[in-house]
Protein backbone atom coordinates (compact mmCIF):
# COMPACT_ATOMS: atom_id res chain seq x y z
CA UNK A 1 0.00 0.00 0.00
CA UNK A 2 1.25 3.14 -0.78
CA UNK A 3 0.53 6.61 0.57
CA UNK A 4 1.11 8.73 -2.68
CA UNK A 5 1.83 7.41 -6.48
CA UNK A 6 3.65 9.32 -8.26
CA UNK A 7 2.66 9.13 -12.24
CA UNK A 8 4.43 10.96 -14.61
CA UNK A 9 6.40 10.24 -18.06
CA UNK A 10 9.69 10.57 -17.62
CA UNK A 11 12.22 11.06 -15.15
CA UNK A 12 15.18 13.40 -15.83
CA UNK A 13 18.29 13.42 -14.72
CA UNK A 14 19.02 16.93 -13.45
CA UNK A 15 23.00 18.52 -13.81
CA UNK A 16 22.85 21.92 -12.04
CA UNK A 17 25.33 24.98 -11.57
CA UNK A 18 25.06 27.15 -9.25
CA UNK A 19 26.75 30.34 -8.02
CA UNK A 20 27.11 31.76 -11.21
CA UNK A 21 28.93 35.32 -12.02
CA UNK A 22 26.47 35.99 -15.12
CA UNK A 23 25.08 34.49 -18.40
CA UNK A 24 28.29 33.10 -20.83
CA UNK A 25 27.94 34.49 -23.81
CA UNK A 26 29.32 32.81 -27.03
CA UNK A 27 32.58 31.83 -26.92
CA UNK A 28 33.10 32.36 -22.81
CA UNK A 29 33.55 29.96 -19.88
CA UNK A 30 32.16 30.53 -16.60
CA UNK A 31 32.96 28.96 -13.47
CA UNK A 32 30.26 27.61 -11.02
CA UNK A 33 30.68 27.69 -7.11
CA UNK A 34 28.08 24.78 -6.76
CA UNK A 35 27.20 21.52 -8.92
CA UNK A 36 24.49 19.09 -8.02
CA UNK A 37 23.22 15.87 -10.06
CA UNK A 38 20.00 13.82 -8.99
CA UNK A 39 17.13 12.69 -10.14
CA UNK A 40 14.40 15.33 -11.12
CA UNK A 41 11.20 16.17 -12.73
CA UNK A 42 8.02 15.71 -10.46
CA UNK A 43 8.83 11.66 -10.15
CA UNK A 44 12.59 12.80 -8.68
CA UNK A 45 11.82 15.49 -6.38
CA UNK A 46 8.67 15.14 -5.27
CA UNK A 47 9.09 11.19 -4.79
CA UNK A 48 12.73 11.93 -2.71
CA UNK A 49 11.11 14.59 -0.31
CA UNK A 50 7.67 12.43 0.42
CA UNK A 51 9.46 9.72 1.23
CA UNK A 52 11.84 11.86 3.73
CA UNK A 53 8.71 12.41 5.13
CA UNK A 54 7.75 9.37 5.86
CA UNK A 55 5.24 8.40 3.22
CA UNK A 56 5.19 5.55 1.17
CA UNK A 57 5.81 6.45 -1.99
CA UNK A 58 5.72 4.46 -5.54
CA UNK A 59 6.66 5.79 -9.23
CA UNK A 60 4.99 5.23 -12.50
CA UNK A 61 7.23 6.89 -15.30
CA UNK A 62 9.97 5.85 -17.78
CA UNK A 63 13.43 6.03 -18.25
CA UNK A 64 15.95 4.94 -21.04
CA UNK A 65 17.32 1.82 -20.90
CA UNK A 66 20.93 3.58 -20.29
CA UNK A 67 23.21 3.55 -17.64
CA UNK A 68 21.61 7.10 -16.86
CA UNK A 69 18.50 5.44 -16.04
CA UNK A 70 19.93 2.43 -14.28
CA UNK A 71 21.60 5.63 -12.00
CA UNK A 72 18.19 7.47 -11.20
CA UNK A 73 17.00 4.42 -10.36
CA UNK A 74 19.38 3.08 -8.01
CA UNK A 75 19.23 6.93 -6.28
CA UNK A 76 15.60 6.84 -5.73
CA UNK A 77 15.23 3.51 -4.50
CA UNK A 78 18.26 3.77 -2.25
CA UNK A 79 15.83 7.36 -0.69
CA UNK A 80 12.75 4.51 -0.59
CA UNK A 81 10.91 5.08 -3.47
CA UNK A 82 9.49 2.22 -4.83
CA UNK A 83 10.78 2.13 -8.65
CA UNK A 84 9.04 -1.39 -9.89
CA UNK A 85 6.76 0.47 -12.22
CA UNK A 86 9.04 2.79 -14.09
CA UNK A 87 9.86 1.47 -17.40
CA UNK A 88 13.08 1.14 -19.06
CA UNK A 89 12.78 2.37 -22.93
CA UNK A 90 14.70 1.36 -26.05
CA UNK A 91 13.19 3.28 -28.15
CA UNK A 92 14.10 6.64 -26.03
CA UNK A 93 17.26 7.83 -24.53
CA UNK A 94 16.84 9.15 -20.69
CA UNK A 95 15.54 12.34 -20.36
CA UNK A 96 18.65 15.04 -19.11
CA UNK A 97 17.85 18.65 -18.40
CA UNK A 98 20.92 21.44 -17.34
CA UNK A 99 20.04 23.89 -14.89
CA UNK A 100 21.74 27.38 -14.68
CA UNK A 101 20.36 28.26 -11.12
CA UNK A 102 20.95 32.04 -9.82
CA UNK A 103 19.71 33.26 -6.74
CA UNK A 104 15.65 33.58 -7.42
CA UNK A 105 15.56 31.98 -10.99
CA UNK A 106 16.80 29.81 -13.31
CA UNK A 107 16.95 28.86 -16.51
CA UNK A 108 17.00 24.94 -18.31
CA UNK A 109 18.32 23.14 -21.33
CA UNK A 110 16.64 20.11 -21.81
CA UNK A 111 16.65 16.76 -23.66
CA UNK A 112 14.98 15.17 -26.05
CA UNK A 113 12.22 17.64 -26.92
CA UNK A 114 8.42 16.34 -25.86
CA UNK A 115 7.78 15.54 -29.26
CA UNK A 116 10.39 13.21 -29.08
CA UNK A 117 8.32 11.02 -26.64
CA UNK A 118 5.45 9.72 -29.01
CA UNK A 119 4.13 6.59 -27.15
CA UNK A 120 1.56 6.75 -24.58
CA UNK A 121 2.83 5.65 -21.32
CA UNK A 122 0.67 2.31 -20.12
CA UNK A 123 -0.58 2.32 -16.54
CA UNK A 124 -0.97 -0.34 -14.44
CA UNK A 125 -4.30 -0.02 -12.62
CA UNK A 126 -3.94 -2.87 -10.73
CA UNK A 127 -0.82 -1.16 -9.51
CA UNK A 128 -2.48 1.61 -9.13
CA UNK A 129 -5.20 0.65 -6.76
CA UNK A 130 -2.66 0.36 -4.39
CA UNK A 131 -2.17 4.00 -3.42
CA UNK A 132 -4.57 6.05 -0.91
CA UNK A 133 -3.81 9.37 -3.22
CA UNK A 134 -1.98 9.91 -6.72
CA UNK A 135 0.11 12.90 -8.12
CA UNK A 136 0.30 13.00 -11.38
CA UNK A 137 2.20 15.97 -13.66
CA UNK A 138 -0.39 17.30 -16.56
CA UNK A 139 -2.07 17.35 -18.47
CA UNK A 140 -0.18 13.33 -19.00
CA UNK A 141 -3.05 11.47 -18.70
CA UNK A 142 -6.76 11.39 -20.48
CA UNK A 143 -9.72 12.41 -18.88
CA UNK A 144 -10.66 8.66 -19.55
CA UNK A 145 -7.70 7.65 -16.90
CA UNK A 146 -8.56 10.35 -14.60
CA UNK A 147 -12.20 9.27 -13.95
CA UNK A 148 -10.60 5.52 -13.71
CA UNK A 149 -8.49 6.64 -11.11
CA UNK A 150 -11.53 8.41 -9.31
CA UNK A 151 -13.98 5.49 -9.80
CA UNK A 152 -11.18 3.65 -7.37
CA UNK A 153 -11.81 6.08 -4.41
CA UNK A 154 -8.27 7.33 -4.94
CA UNK A 155 -7.63 11.14 -4.11
CA UNK A 156 -5.69 13.10 -6.89
CA UNK A 157 -3.73 15.92 -6.87
CA UNK A 158 -2.78 17.59 -9.91
CA UNK A 159 0.72 19.46 -10.73
CA UNK A 160 1.04 21.32 -14.22
CA UNK A 161 4.52 22.67 -16.14
CA UNK A 162 5.13 25.91 -17.83
CA UNK A 163 4.33 24.51 -21.31
CA UNK A 164 0.68 22.60 -20.23
CA UNK A 165 -0.62 26.05 -20.18
CA UNK A 166 -0.09 26.78 -23.68
CA UNK A 167 -3.07 24.85 -23.69
CA UNK A 168 -5.55 26.04 -20.88
CA UNK A 169 -8.36 23.76 -21.88
CA UNK A 170 -6.67 20.87 -21.88
CA UNK A 171 -6.03 21.50 -18.19
CA UNK A 172 -9.11 22.95 -17.05
CA UNK A 173 -10.60 20.07 -18.38
CA UNK A 174 -9.09 17.91 -15.99
CA UNK A 175 -9.67 19.69 -13.05
CA UNK A 176 -13.26 18.60 -12.35
CA UNK A 177 -11.58 14.90 -11.74
CA UNK A 178 -9.23 16.22 -9.21
CA UNK A 179 -9.04 16.90 -5.38
CA UNK A 180 -6.14 19.65 -5.15
CA UNK A 181 -4.54 21.75 -8.00
CA UNK A 182 -0.80 23.08 -7.37
CA UNK A 183 -0.06 25.24 -10.20
CA UNK A 184 2.44 28.38 -9.25
CA UNK A 185 1.89 31.80 -9.95
CA UNK A 186 2.73 31.97 -13.49
CA UNK A 187 1.13 29.12 -14.09
CA UNK A 188 -2.57 29.83 -12.47
CA UNK A 189 -2.29 33.24 -14.25
CA UNK A 190 -1.45 31.96 -17.46
CA UNK A 191 -4.12 29.59 -17.75
CA UNK A 192 -7.27 31.93 -16.47
CA UNK A 193 -6.05 34.51 -18.06
CA UNK A 194 -5.74 37.09 -15.25
CA UNK A 195 -2.73 38.99 -14.00
CA UNK A 196 -3.40 38.36 -9.54
CA UNK A 197 -3.06 34.77 -8.22
CA UNK A 198 -5.87 35.96 -5.88
CA UNK A 199 -7.93 36.04 -8.90
CA UNK A 200 -6.74 32.83 -10.46
CA UNK A 201 -7.28 30.76 -7.59
CA UNK A 202 -11.05 32.09 -7.70
CA UNK A 203 -11.35 30.84 -11.49
CA UNK A 204 -10.06 27.91 -10.54
CA UNK A 205 -11.99 27.33 -7.46
CA UNK A 206 -15.09 27.08 -10.80
CA UNK A 207 -12.99 23.78 -11.59
CA UNK A 208 -11.62 21.77 -8.94
CA UNK A 209 -12.50 21.67 -4.90
CA UNK A 210 -8.66 22.64 -3.84
CA UNK A 211 -7.40 24.97 -5.52
CA UNK A 212 -3.40 25.81 -4.20
CA UNK A 213 -1.04 28.63 -5.64
CA UNK A 214 2.41 28.70 -5.16
CA UNK A 215 4.03 31.86 -4.72
CA UNK A 216 7.52 31.21 -4.49
CA UNK A 217 9.31 33.32 -1.50
CA UNK A 218 5.86 35.04 -0.84
CA UNK A 219 4.71 31.44 0.48
CA UNK A 220 1.44 29.76 -1.00
CA UNK A 221 -2.58 30.73 -1.18
CA UNK A 222 -5.52 28.37 -1.30
CA UNK A 223 -9.29 28.75 -1.46
CA UNK A 224 -10.95 26.36 0.51
CA UNK A 225 -14.70 25.88 1.27
CA UNK A 226 -14.56 29.51 0.25
CA UNK A 227 -12.54 30.64 2.02
CA UNK A 228 -8.96 32.45 1.42
CA UNK A 229 -6.05 31.04 3.16
CA UNK A 230 -2.37 33.02 3.13
CA UNK A 231 0.57 31.44 4.87
CA UNK A 232 4.22 33.49 4.26
CA UNK A 233 6.93 31.24 4.11
CA UNK A 234 10.41 31.09 5.98
CA UNK A 235 13.07 33.55 5.09
CA UNK A 236 16.40 31.79 3.59
CA UNK A 237 19.04 32.57 1.31
CA UNK A 238 18.43 30.52 -1.79
CA UNK A 239 20.95 28.67 -3.83
CA UNK A 240 18.99 26.84 -5.95
CA UNK A 241 15.03 26.64 -6.96
CA UNK A 242 15.21 23.68 -9.25
CA UNK A 243 12.80 21.43 -7.77
CA UNK A 244 11.19 24.03 -5.18
CA UNK A 245 7.61 23.80 -6.67
CA UNK A 246 8.14 19.67 -6.35
CA UNK A 247 9.16 19.61 -2.99
CA UNK A 248 6.25 22.04 -1.59
CA UNK A 249 3.71 19.71 -3.37
CA UNK A 250 4.97 16.51 -1.15
CA UNK A 251 4.70 18.51 1.83
CA UNK A 252 1.13 19.62 1.32
CA UNK A 253 0.02 16.21 0.29
CA UNK A 254 2.15 14.49 4.18
CA UNK A 255 -0.47 17.57 5.72
CA UNK A 256 -3.44 16.81 3.47
CA UNK A 257 -3.65 13.06 4.07
CA UNK A 258 -2.83 13.96 8.42
CA UNK A 259 -5.89 15.43 8.46
CA UNK A 260 -4.33 18.87 9.02
CA UNK A 261 -5.65 22.20 8.43
CA UNK A 262 -5.14 24.12 5.73
CA UNK A 263 -3.08 26.32 7.59
CA UNK A 264 -0.69 24.20 8.35
CA UNK A 265 -0.56 22.11 5.44
CA UNK A 266 0.48 25.27 3.54
CA UNK A 267 3.04 25.95 6.47
CA UNK A 268 4.76 22.67 5.99
CA UNK A 269 4.50 22.71 2.02
CA UNK A 270 6.28 26.39 2.29
CA UNK A 271 8.64 24.95 4.72
CA UNK A 272 9.56 21.83 2.61
CA UNK A 273 9.83 24.41 -0.69
CA UNK A 274 12.17 27.01 1.29
CA UNK A 275 14.84 24.60 2.94
CA UNK A 276 15.00 22.56 -0.74
CA UNK A 277 16.31 25.90 -1.93
CA UNK A 278 19.47 25.52 0.22
CA UNK A 279 21.28 22.97 -1.85
CA UNK A 280 20.75 21.93 -5.21
CA UNK A 281 18.63 20.09 -6.80
CA UNK A 282 14.92 19.70 -5.12
CA UNK A 283 14.48 16.07 -4.15
CA UNK A 284 17.98 16.00 -2.90
CA UNK A 285 18.16 18.60 -0.88
CA UNK A 286 14.58 17.63 0.31
CA UNK A 287 14.62 18.47 4.17
CA UNK A 288 14.31 15.77 6.71
CA UNK A 289 11.74 16.43 9.23
CA UNK A 290 14.89 17.40 11.91
CA UNK A 291 15.53 19.87 9.39
CA UNK A 292 11.91 21.27 9.37
CA UNK A 293 11.98 20.97 12.99
CA UNK A 294 14.78 23.33 13.53
CA UNK A 295 13.17 26.36 11.90
CA UNK A 296 9.28 25.37 12.51
CA UNK A 297 8.92 23.76 16.08
CA UNK A 298 5.29 24.31 15.81
CA UNK A 299 5.04 21.80 13.22
CA UNK A 300 6.09 18.68 15.80
CA UNK A 301 3.67 16.32 15.68
CA UNK A 302 3.73 12.67 16.88
CA UNK A 303 2.74 11.65 13.92
CA UNK A 304 6.47 11.53 12.75
CA UNK A 305 8.25 10.62 15.89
Amino acid sequence: MFDVLIITPLIFGDIIFTGLPGMPAPGQEFYSQGFGFGPGGLGGNSGIALSRLGMRTGLISRVGHDPLGDVLCSMLEAEGVDVSHVLRMDSMPTAVSVALSFSHDRCFVTYPHPSYVTEPMPIDFEFVKQARHVLVSGPDLTSEEFSRIRSMGIGITLDVGWDATKEPRRVLDLLPFVDIFVPNELEACRLTDTSDPRDALEVLSHYVSLPVIKLGPRGSIALKDGRLIEVPSIEVEPVDTTGAGDVFAAGLLYGYLHGWSMERCLRLANVCGALSTQGTGGGCSAPQWRDIYKVAPDLLTVSVL
